[in-house]
């Protein structure tokens, strides 16, 4: 699983020799490959790296341009009013459920 993470979240993965080298002997590529395939299929290949998280971050960038054209890669938002809607946004998603343990 975190060989497919890692490729989802990572601009430049490491390979999978790379990855099996990390795991010091205890996976071959061969083993990682075949369990990705083994993942891959029990998910349909459903897979969806856009967080509500990775979300904001676009919307902030595009809503702080305003209007202009502006480079995307140079953050348009202050980190504390990141760091606010993010807290915000993880009270907004938290699962109800959790309440009753409380």
């Amino acid at each position: 699983c975190l060989f497919i993470a890692v490729k989802i979240e990572e601009i430049y993965p490491p390979t999978v020799a790379q990855f099996a080298e990390l795991t010091d002997g205890a996976c071959t590529a061969d083993q990682i490959l075949g369990l990705e395939v083994e993942v891959l299929k029990a998910l349909r290949w459903k897979l969806s790296p856009v967080t509500p998280v990775a979300w904001l971050e676009l919307f902030l960038q595009c809503n702080s341009s305003s209007g202009s054209l502006v480079d995307i890669n140079v953050c348009q938002f202050s980190r504390r009013q990141y760091c606010q809607i993010a807290q915000l946004l993880d009270f907004c998603i938290l699962d109800s459920s959790c309440n009753r343990y409380t």
